[in-house]
Order: C-alpha cells, then sequence, then structure tokens
C-alpha cells in the first residue's frame, strides 16, 4: 500500500539548483546567438545601404561632371587667346592665372586649404544658355573696348545677366560661329566696357551670351560634412562652390591628345585636349571601424574641340 505521505512529498519536489542554473545557461547560450544572428544581419544591412548610397553618390557626381566636361569649349573653343588676371581658378598663383577658353587642370595639388591633397582640380569654361542676337543698334569694334548693348537682360527673363561682382563674363560670337570671343565687364555702361580689346567687330546677328567658368574640387574641411565632399563652382554665374556629394574622398583625371597621347597635367597642351579620363573615388564606414571604399571610372568626349 502506498504511503500518502511519501506521494504529497514527491508532488512538491521541484528543479535543484544546479538544474536551474543549467537551464539559465543554455538560454542565455541560444538568446546570444540568436542576438549575435540578429546583429550581425543588421550590420551587413546597413553596410549595404551605405554602400549602395555611395555608389549612387558616385553616379550622381559622375553624371554631372559628365555633363560640364563634355559641353567644355562650347561656343569658347574659337578663340585661341590666352586670359591673365580674369578670374583667382588656381589657387596655387593667387589671382595670377591664365587660361584659354575651354579646359584646364591642376594635377595632384598640395599645400593648399580645402582641396584634399593629392586631388585633381578641373577647369570648365563654355557659353551658357543666357543668350541672344544681337540687333540693328548694337555692335563692337574691332580694336575697341566697348559694347553697345540695349539690354543685359539675355534670357528675357526679367534679370540682368550680367552684373557687376559676379557675372561679369560673357562669350561674343559671331553667327556662324567662326570666331568668338571671351570677355569680362569691368563697367556696366552704357556702353559696356570690357577688359580686352575686341579682335573683330560684331554686328547685328552676331550673338552674346554669359559665360559659364565652372570649377571642381575636393574639399576635405566643409564643416558641414564629416568626410570630404565634391564641390562645384560657377564663377561666371557668381556661385561660390556648392556640393555635388559627399563621401567623395579623390577626383583623378587624365587628358588624352589630338595626337592619342594621354598626360595627367595638361599644362600648356589644352588646346589639344579632346578626351578626358575621369576616376571619383568615394569611401564610408560601415561600422566597427571598417570602411568600404568605390570607384567609378569613364572617358568623356569633349565635343567642341
Amino acid at each position: 500500500m502506498n504511503n500518502p505521505i511519501a506521494i504529497i512529498q514527491r508532488k512538491q519536489e521541484g528543479f535543484t539548483l544546479v538544474e536551474l542554473l543549467i537551464a539559465l545557461g543554455l538560454s542565455s547560450i541560444a538568446a546570444g546567438m540568436v542576438i549575435y544572428v540578429f546583429l550581425s544581419q543588421q550590420e551587413s544591412y546597413t553596410a549595404q545601404i551605405r554602400v549602395s548610397a555611395l555608389q549612387q553618390n558616385l553616379r550622381t557626381a559622375m553624371n554631372i561632371l559628365s555633363r560640364d566636361i563634355r559641353m567644355a569649349g562650347y561656343c569658347t573653343s574659337p578663340d585661341k587667346e590666352t586670359y591673365s588676371d580674369y578670374i583667382d581658378w588656381d589657387p596655387r598663383k593667387n589671382g595670377m592665372d591664365e587660361f584659354l577658353p575651354m579646359i584646364h587642370g591642376i594635377n595632384n595639388i598640395l599645400g593648399v586649404r580645402k582641396y584634399r591633397q593629392q586631388t585633381d582640380v578641373i577647369l570648365l569654361v563654355k557659353a551658357s544658355e543666357d543668350r541672344r542676337k544681337l540687333s540693328a543698334t548694337e555692335h563692337a569694334s574691332a580694336n575697341g573696348n566697348a559694347l553697345f548693348i540695349n539690354n543685359l537682360d539675355l534670357d528675357e527673363d526679367g534679370n540682368e545677366d550680367f552684373a557687376m561682382g559676379g557675372r561679369q563674363f560673357g562669350v561674343i560670337m559671331k553667327s556662324d560661329f567662326s570666331d568668338s570671343q571671351l570677355f569680362k565687364i569691368i563697367q556696366k555702361g552704357p556702353p559696356v566696357r570690357v577688359a580686352n580689346p575686341f579682335r573683330t567687330t560684331y554686328a547685328e546677328g552676331d550673338i552674346v551670351a554669359r559665360a559659364d567658368i565652372i570649377i571642381y574640387r575636393i574639399d576635405d574641411a566643409n564643416t558641414s560634412f564629416s568626410q570630404s565632399v565634391l564641390e562645384r563652382k560657377n564663377t561666371g554665374n557668381g556661385n561660390q562652390f556648392q556640393v555635388v556629394a559627399e563621401g567623395i574622398t579623390d577626383l583623378q583625371l587624365r587628358y588624352i591628345l589630338n595626337d592619342a597621347r594621354i598626360v595627367e597635367d595638361p599644362r600648356e597642351e589644352e588646346k589639344d585636349i579632346c578626351a578626358v579620363e575621369v576616376c571619383l573615388t568615394g569611401e564610408v564606414e560601415i561600422g566597427r571601424s571598417e570602411k568600404r571604399t568605390r570607384s567609378l571610372v569613364t572617358v568623356l568626349k569633349i565635343r567642341n574641340t
């Protein structure tokens, strides 16, 4: 016959302390594995998102840069004159810059604030879309510094397209595009006074346009961003440097000349450039002090050489 007291005692028995500790340890290991897998997947997902964003930044930057490079020399390439002291575009020369009105480059710039070390700089010159034909009463005479123009609003939007202290640069060209000349306004007039004499006479039907003078650089001192950024400045429109894309750490350029030579520093051979190889590099942090780097390379044919 069973002892009722023993039965009651057996029913009241529970887990021992050792059993509880073993169960707690096993459950902790299982939970830790689940958390580790979750965090790993979360980090992997975050890394993919950041790398995708970097790749999109590179594509966006390349699209904008490509558009400007292809259009370098648009309506300005017939102008073979070298201009001095027009614009302070080369930070190494303190305003004593010289350039042809087409394309220029600085190879691996060093020791200049806000320009990332060992990166390239490019200058592009072209006529803008703000333009119109000269009327019967408008003209510019050869060897003169006066441009007789009735209205500085070239695109008829109600705003003047030329202004002192910004938007001082223009292009005047023959109606058949056989000749053109870059000019810098030093007095609005009337008549408008320009820095250099006109080489030929321009009259009714010829075209006057505002000039775009565009500079690209990598800036590693922009306090609004934790990483280097690609910046663009259109001096011809009176703009300061504006951010094109963040996370861009390098811009490298190679120039293909008409004789098929490839140079990294165009120097005095800008007039012979027919294409530009552009390499943009970006970097992004993906956690745990790890970084990913991506590059985008393309060759761009200059349409106006």
